[in-house]
Order: structure tokens, then sequence, then C-alpha cells
């Protein structure tokens, strides 16, 4: 049976690449270019994403001297690995992380400043590359750039239709007190309010909605001082506590699977547009395996 689904409250969000070799030399005047002897690049990305297969089957095309050699890990393998990878004899030229700050301190990663230049990046708007930017003082959100995105995506929350229209559910929430109406009216209902992933194999999936919580209870900016590690920044606010309150509540209230720490990320997907969950937290990039479910 094929499930409708919708997606409903946003926010931003970046899925991010690391430079750490220089296989495409450029001057600040000069578009980068492959040559034409043959090359091979190397990169490393998390399971569960088609993206970088897709790109790298398209840039194959532009440079048919460019060979790809794709490895894929669980996310927290990948993260246990970055340091060593990044530090041996043959690092990969490309490597997908949610974080840089060490590395980019540490010389680890390729400064990007003169693609920015050569392609144009750095007339993009200004909010979608400070969060790849390296300070010398080793603070984001300025100075160098050392990171592009594969695509700029955004995260917030998907609903089954058909759910949906089950616990009066006409138009999505505007608020949280209304989404969080809807939970409890899912609950009685018999159905399962929220589908989500919580293995750590898989990256933790419940900084989904904590997240989407953060930022619907208090001001962004100060999370994203704390992002990007500006001096005397903290986690530890009034507001975020508040969020973490509500995430507690929503475990409590039997809101989420039962078996949810042993659910991955794949699974969480594939259970939740087989019609389990009204609601499941995620990002755009999963748009197309929703719309086949």
């Amino acid at each position: 049976m094929k499930h409708k689904i919708s997606l409903i409250l946003y926010a931003t969000a970046i899925l991010m690449i690391l430079s750490i070799a220089m296989w495409m030399p450029v001057a600040a005047q000069d578009v980068p270019d492959c040559g034409t002897d043959p090359v091979t690049l190397n990169a490393y990305f998390e399971t569960g994403f088609d993206l970088p297969f897709r790109l790298s089957e398209e840039f194959a095309k532009q440079y048919p001297n460019v060979t790809w050699d794709i490895k894929q890990d669980q996310f927290t393998n990948l993260i246990n690995a970055t340091p060593r990878l990044l530090s041996g004899d043959n690092p990969p030229d490309l490597i997908r992380l949610p974080t840089m700050v060490s590395f980019a301190n540490q010389g680890l990663l390729l400064n990007l400043d003169d693609y920015a230049t050569a392609f144009g990046w750095d007339e993009w708007p200004v909010p979608q590359l400070n969060q790849n930017r390296v300070a010398e003082d080793g603070t984001r959100g300025s100075g160098s750039l050392y990171a592009m995105g594969l695509n700029y995506s955004l995260t917030g929350i998907f609903y089954n239709k058909e759910q949906a229209a089950q616990i009066g559910m006409t138009q999505p929430p505007q608020t949280l007190a209304e989404f969080e109406a809807f939970l409890a009216e899912a609950k009685a209902a018999g159905l399962l309010p929220i589908m989500q992933w919580g293995s750590a194999k898989s990256g933790m999936g419940l900084a989904f909605p904590l997240q989407a919580l953060m930022a619907s209870v208090g001001p962004v900016e100060p999370i994203n001082d704390w992002i990007f590690q500006k001096p005397g920044a903290t986690i530890n606010t009034p507001e975020n506590l508040v969020a973490a309150q509500h995430l507690e509540d929503w475990i409590k209230n039997g809101y989420f699977p039962p078996d949810i720490n042993a659910i991955e990320y794949t699974d969480a997907n594939a259970r939740f547009g087989q019609g389990e969950g009204v609601f499941i937290f995620n990002g755009d990039w999963q748009n197309a395996g929703y719309d086949t479910d």
C-alpha cells in the first residue's frame, strides 16, 4: 500500500564534505581543471546516501579521465576512524564529516579560499558558507573556507497524511503546542506518534527532534554561537533545558518506538514508509525514498 507523506517545519542543516588533498591545483585567478592524465579520487562517505555516487558519475562525465574510488561506513565508524584516516599516508581526497575545527587547525584540511574565488562561491549568501569557515583562533563562523556541501539541505518533520487524518490533523501544526497535541492524539488512537532511529551506529537520530525543539523554544543565535565555538558560548541555557525536557517527556509518554535504541537509519525510514509512525524527523535528502513508499 502506498502511503502519502509530506514534510513540514523545516530548519537549516548541511551535508558536509571536507577536502583534504589538492588534486586540482588552482590560482586565485584560474578555473580549476582536472587535466587529461588519469586521475583517481578517493572518497570516504557515510552509508545510506546515494547522492555521492550520482555526483561522482556526473563528474566523471565532465572529466572522463577521472575515476572514483568511494568507500562507505557507518556514521560512528567514520567519526572514530577520521583522525587515523586524515593523518595517514594515503588520506581520502574527500570525506564526509560533521566537525572540522581541530582538523583544520592541525593542517589536515585543504584551504578552499582560492576555489571559492575561482568558482564564485564567495558570492553566495554569507550564512551558507559561514558554518564551513574556521578562523585562526580556532573558532567557526569566519575565516578561511575548509568545507563545502554535497548540497544544502533542510531538516524538519515528515508526516503520513493518512494517519494524520485519523487524528484530525487537516493542516500542519503551526506551534509546538499544536504538534504535541497531535502526538497525544496519535498515542490515544493506538498509532505510533514518532518513528525515529536511535542506534549510535546511525548517529543518534534523537538529535533531530532535539535540535527542532531547541529552535522552537529559544533564539537560534546562542545555538549558533555554541556551534561556532565562540568564547563564552554554551549549550547549557534555560531554553535548551526546556527543549531537553520536552524530548524527555516525549520519551516517557511512549511517543517513540520501544526499540528505538536498536533502530538504524535505513530501518527507520523503511518502517515509516510502510506506515509505522505518524511523524518522523529527517532531512529533505530522504524525499526521493519517501516518494516511492
